[in-house]
């Protein structure tokens, strides 16, 4: 029987705080409820046998630790240990513990107490049969569905990680690719030997025929020595006669160039004097621009200063308001002070007044009272007094009391009053400050006008230069491109003399002969310039032809340069220009050809006829491939041009090459240089008139200091509008609200106040009663003698003496109080000081105005003075113009008599340039055959001299009859080379005696029919090989060469073949153990697990010879049921068919103890009995099984219960464990 996983051991791990031992039975089941750490026991066993960190749902190592998620670790380190017990056959039993332990950032390895490497560890494990990279012992959550889920490819996957095959894989690659080299390089070294062995035959071949054609070529060097003799010889000749007449022309020209440079002195003076006066205007000129510019920049100082003085004037006239304003208040004061004086001296004269009177009165009544009655009066009164002691004092306690309410009474009354008055301040406060803001607004509003129409001129001036600033980029952008092209244009074309006459030639023809319609280079042009080269190959001769409407026109011409002696010409008459018919058929062909005369644009239309004439049907193609294969493909050959200048004609010859074409397809680029300078001068006046509108940036500062002026003044009225608004105007709410907050806490209060002085006055009544019964009592006698009705009532009249004296005093401090505290709060406003600061900015203000106005003025002065002196040096200019054109005109008059005398100068050297070019011909034609007999080794007899003396310059090439050369020629043959002289003692008299031309080309070409028949012969037979015996011994010697590699190829080929098969076969057999063994186990278990001999469970490879390559199905028939693919399974029976598989798997390499986490989360309460029976039966003989479940079916049915729960209300879940043996327990 195989071990088992007896306990575990935890510390702090997860949702394990403190130490937890769990004991396990071979059949145990995990329940409890989600969340109090189930998984986490999973993980725990994971841990321990060697999971990594990240399949353990944490990022690292230390987050196992309990605590650590929320960031308050219970400990430093956590440790999982598991007590695994064997039995041997003996029953004796073994204990082995694995512990793994958090130690810093990572683990340690324990096996029995011992410290072990990772890899050690892992053997140890793979001892007992627990593999860690398969999982075998481990089930996660959710991975019985993926399991039956998984494709093919997944499948074979699975297989390979468990029989080990996978780890093959990548030296099964290697072998395999090392393999089909091998036989590559086998194939290839076969193929070479077999191709030398042909080459062998050629080479024997070849050796023959050398020998048959050296004869041949003999007697054609012969044939052409004579016929290179004849030519030369009358060549010579000719020669000879030409120069003669040269150097007569040449009398005459040396004649005419003594008058020419006496004429040139003449007008080079002429031009000195026209160019002294350009350059005085240039010089005049520059000093109007530099005028102008110190004008752009004095005007806007002008400008600011100008500014500057309205916003001083703008300043004093606002502080001459506040001013005016300021003093008006002063004047306001006085009047109140003075009136607030008089109404304080009218009350204290009214006091004094009546303390006099009330003196006065005083004394007398005293009188009435003296003598024996006052004593009398006063005896009585202590006695009264001790008599009523007890009353009075009641009397005085109680209005003490009264006393004091009506003091606080007065004291409200009087406080009330002074809010009132208090709010009142306020009242008139905010109306100044509203009228304040008022001002501000109003002030804000002017200068937030004056600043959009600043903000508006400035955008509109920012806009006209930012646009002029644009423009004059992009037009300086556009003439550097002009100028640029017109730089290469000038770099390519000649402009030389010769062309201009050429020019000047067309000109007169078109003049005299209105049917002259220009050289048809003029006339038209490519579509697109990638054309240019093959459209100029395709005109070739006919490129400068001159095109004229008839046949007539075209003799007028030639009678025309003959009176002349203009050089040849070819013309295009197109009254008699026989032409083909464009054939519509090739514009279908397809691909990029084109027909040559469509991508050609020509003016007038006329001239069509003309370029169908040159053009013809040719096509035109991108590439070189295309036009062979256009030209020569096909059942009609056709004539095709490359764009890159390969031409393929009907005939089959082809003509490339891009040197002189592509200087000739540069002529179409000259027709856009008057274009060209026509822009140029245009663009150049654009940048002209946009300097004038770029000069108006210097404005734009000015507008922009203004703008920003105005916006300081802006943001500081805002602020000062902004602290009314926010902080005065609120604090005086404010303030505002706390008085009639207090104004109403009063009214209560008085109210109070009244109600007990009322309720106290009946009570002073009632003791004033008692106390006046006492008196009346002790003052009887002495009233009657005073004759009073009782003492109260002397008493009274004297008291109420009192009480009118003491409240008219009382009324007289009030008085006096009020207009003191009122004269004192006008005065606190002192608006002296204010009124001398505001004298002192206006006269500050003044000063500066005039200060600046003074500026101005000499600003102004020096503006006027600069316009003057610009004014004056403008119409010096405009003179310094005027005797220019003088000039000019002189200068043009020289000109037109210099185009006279050079017209008779030209005509002669037209004559002696013909005879040059001619004698030019005939030294090329000379150097062109002394050229050729070296080139083709023909053995020419020379007198003296040798044929290496000739120069490697391209002689000139040899002209149609009907054309001239417009090319300039190349200088004579060198000193050495004229020194050659051909001894013509070889060529027969015959040949020497021939005078005319026609007789002499006659001649010439029968020899060359005699050169061009040998050339034939040698032509149709194969130029032989002359090195066809060194080439044979090569072959041969190649030959061995290429058998030897072909050998040591194929036993290359061979053992790398062998190594391969052996890691094949081995990667097969692991493979097909696993496979063969679980297709076997697998249909055996899914029957029990179902329950039923009708459930079929089947597994199949795609590639039967290597199964590892594809994949492997898997399929499962219900019992009861037609087959259906494992998608269709219902829920349950995927998980019923991936625990087949599953189990399966394990039979194959078990291990010991089995740890599945909720497989039954699809199963009905069937399929749980059926599942939980099969794993009761296993684990009772082939390994024991750890299961979390959530279902009463399941974990009913196994040896041992692990319960866990979590403790409730805390921050981090902390895991409780029990564990409940179910053996003792029968069913």
């Amino acid at each position: 029987m195989p071990g088992y996983l007896q306990k575990l051991e935890i510390l702090n791990f997860k949702s394990y705080n403190g130490k937890h031992v769990i004991g396990f039975d071979r059949f145990s089941a995990i329940i409890g409820p989600n969340g109090c750490g189930k998984s986490n026991m999973m993980d725990a066993i994971s841990f321990v046998l060697g999971e990594k960190t990240s399949n353990l749902r944490v990022k690292t190592v230390k987050d196992l630790i309990h605590g650590a998620p929320i960031n308050r670790p219970v400990a430093t380190t956590a440790l999982v240990a598991a007590y695994y017990v064997e039995e041997n056959s003996k029953g004796k039993k073994t204990e082995t513990i694995f512990s793994r332990k958090i130690v810093g950032s990572g683990t340690e390895y324990r096996i029995n107490g011992k410290t072990v490497t990772n890899k050690e560890y892992q053997q140890a494990l793979e001892n007992i049969g627990i593999l860690i990279k398969a999982k075998n012992f481990l089930v996660f959550q959710g991975a019985v569905e993926s399991i039956a889920m998984k494709n093919p490819k997944e499948r074979t996957e699975m297989f390979e990680k468990i029989s080990g095959s996978g780890l093959l894989a990548d030296d099964y690659e290697k072998k395999k690719q090392a393999m089909q080299k091998a036989e590559e390089d086998t194939t290839f070294s076969l193929h070479k030997k077999k191709g030398i062995n042909a080459e062998k035959k050629e080479a024997k071949a070849e050796k023959d025929e050398a020998e048959k054609y050296q004869k041949l070529e003999q007697d054609l060097l012969d044939a052409k020595l004579e016929a290179q003799l004849f030519r030369l010889f009358h060549t010579e000749r000719d020669i000879k006669n030409i120069e003669a007449e040269i150097k007569d022309y040449t009398k005459d020209l040396n004649k005419m160039s003594s008058k020419k440079e006496a004429f040139e002195t003449q007008l080079q003076a002429k031009k000195s004097e026209g160019g002294k006066v350009s350059r005085e205007i240039a010089l005049k000129e520059k000093q109007v621009t530099e005028k102008e510019a110190e004008l752009n920049k004095k005007r806007p100082l002008f400008i600011k200063a100008k500014q500057s003085t309205q916003h001083q004037q703008k300043k004093l006239e606002d502080t001459k308001k506040a001013y005016g304003k300021t003093k008006k208040n002063v004047e306001k004061q006085k009047n109140e002070v003075d009136e607030l004086e008089k109404q304080l001296t009218e009350v204290q004269e009214m006091s004094a007044q009546y303390d006099q009177e009330v003196s006065q009165e005083s004394q007398g009544q005293s009188l009435e009272l003296m003598g024996s009655q006052l004593g009398e009066y006063n005896r009585l009164k202590e006695t009264a007094g001790k008599q009523a002691a007890a009353v009075q004092t009641r009397l005085d306690k109680i209005m003490r009391d009264q006393n004091g309410d009506q003091e606080n009474l007065a004291q409200l009354k009087q406080k009330k009053k002074d809010l009132e008055t208090r709010k009142v301040d306020l009242g008139e406060q905010r109306q100044q400050l509203l009228q304040r803001i008022e001002q501000l607004e109003e002030y804000i509003k002017t200068n937030v006008e004056s600043k959009n129409k600043l903000t508006e001129e400035y955008e509109a001036s920012s806009a006209s230069v930012q646009d002029a600033n644009e423009k004059h980029q992009r037009t300086n952008e556009l003439l550097e491109d002009v100028q640029n092209q017109l730089n290469e244009a000038k770099a390519d074309r000649s402009e030389s003399t010769r062309t201009q006459k050429k020019q000047e030639f067309i000109d007169n023809l078109k003049r005299l002969y209105p049917g002259v319609y220009g050289r048809l280079v003029d006339l038209c042009e490519p579509v697109h310039k990638r054309y240019a080269v093959a459209i100029t190959k395709i005109l070739g001769k006919y490129m400068d032809a001159i095109v004229v409407d008839t046949e007539k026109t075209g003799r007028d011409c030639i009678q025309y340069m003959k009176e002349q002696m203009i050089r040849r010409e070819t013309y295009l008459p197109l009254d008699t220009l026989k032409t083909n018919p464009i054939n519509d058929q090739l514009r279908q062909v397809g691909g990029t050809a084109k027909l040559v005369v469509d991508v050609i644009k020509y003016d007038p239309a006329a001239i069509k006829k003309a370029l169908v004439f040159a053009c013809g049907n040719a096509l035109v193609c991108d590439t070189t491939d295309e036009a062979r294969r256009l030209a020569f493909n096909g059942h009609e050959r056709k004539k095709t041009v490359s764009i890159e200048g390969t031409m393929f004609e009907k005939s089959g010859v082809m003509s490339g090459g891009l040197g002189d074409i592509k200087r000739k397809a540069k002529r179409w680029d000259t027709k856009q240089v008057d274009g060209l300078k026509k822009k140029r001068d245009q663009f150049v006046k654009e940048l002209k008139d946009l300097q004038v509108e770029r000069r108006k940036d210097s404005n734009l500062q000015d507008l922009k200091s203004q703008i920003s002026g105005l916006d300081h003044r802006l943001r500081y009225t805002q602020t000062d509008k902004e602290t009314i608004e926010k902080q005065t105007l609120v604090s005086n709410a404010r303030e505002m609200e706390i008085i009639n907050a207090k104004l109403e806490e009063i009214e209560p209060e008085s109210n109070k106040y009244n109600g007990f002085i009322s309720k106290r006055e009946n009570e002073i009544k009632k003791i004033q009663d008692e106390k006046n019964a006492v008196e009346d009592q002790v003052f009887a006698e002495f009233c009657e003698q005073i004759g009073v009705s009782n003492i109260r009532s002397y008493e009274e009249k004297q008291l109420a003496a009192q009480q009118e004296k003491t409240q008219k005093r009382l009324e007289f401090e009030k008085q006096e109080g009020r207009l003191k505290q009122q004269l004192e709060y006008i005065q606190s406003h002192d608006h002296q000081e204010q009124l001398k600061k505001l004298e002192r900015n206006i006269k500050r203000y003044e000063d500066e105005i005039e200060k600046l106005k003074a500026q101005e003025k000499e600003q102004i002065k020096e503006l006027d003075k600069d316009q003057d002196l610009l004014d004056k040096l403008r119409l010096e200019v405009q003179a310094a113009k005027g005797q220019s054109d003088e000039k000019e005109a002189e200068l043009k008059e020289l000109k037109k008599q210099q185009g006279n005398f050079l017209r008779d100068e030209t005509s002669l050297k037209k004559k002696i340039s013909s005879k040059e070019r001619q004698a030019e011909e005939k030294y090329s034609d000379r150097h062109s055959l002394l050229k050729q007999c070296k080139m083709e080794d023909i053995k020419l007899p020379l007198k003296r001299g040798s044929l290496n003396d000739i120069e490697a310059s391209q002689a000139a090439s040899s002209q149609d009859d009907m054309e001239i050369d417009d090319s300039s020629q190349s200088s004579r043959s060198s000193l050495k080379e004229n020194d050659i002289a051909v001894n013509y003692g070889r060529l027969p008299e015959r040949l020497k005696g021939f005078d005319d031309a026609g007789e002499i080309k006659s001649k010439q070409q029968d020899l060359v029919n005699n050169i061009n028949k040998l050339d034939a012969t040698l032509s149709r037979i194969p130029a032989p090989n002359m090195k066809a015996v060194s080439k044979l011994g090569n072959v041969q010697n190649r030959l061995k060469e290429t058998s030897d590699e072909f050998e040591t190829t194929r036993k290359r080929a061979r053992r790398a073949k062998m190594e391969f098969e052996a890691v094949q076969k081995e990667r097969y057999d692991r493979f097909m153990a696993a496979f063969e063994h679980v297709s076997m186990k697998i249909d055996d278990i899914y029957k029990e697990l179902a329950n039923n001999p009708s459930a079929q469970a089947f597994l199949g490879a795609e590639n039967a010879e290597e199964p590892y390559l594809e994949g492997i199905g898997y399929n499962c028939v219900a019992p009861g049921k037609r087959f259906r693919p494992m998608d269709n399974l219902s829920g349950g029976e995927k998980t019923v068919a991936a625990l087949a598989l599953l189990f399966a798997i394990h039979s194959f390499q078990p291990s010991p103890f089995f740890v599945l986490d909720e497989i039954d989360a699809a199963l009905d309460n069937t399929n749980i009995n059926r599942v939980a029976n099969y794993i009761k039966r296993q684990t009772s003989e082939n390994f024991q099984c750890i299961v979390i479940s959530l279902k009463e079916e399941f974990f009913t049915k196994v040896n041992t219960v692990v319960g866990v729960t979590a403790d409730p209300d805390q921050e981090c879940t902390t895991t409780r464990t029990l564990t409940l043996d179910l053996t003792n327990y029968p069913e």
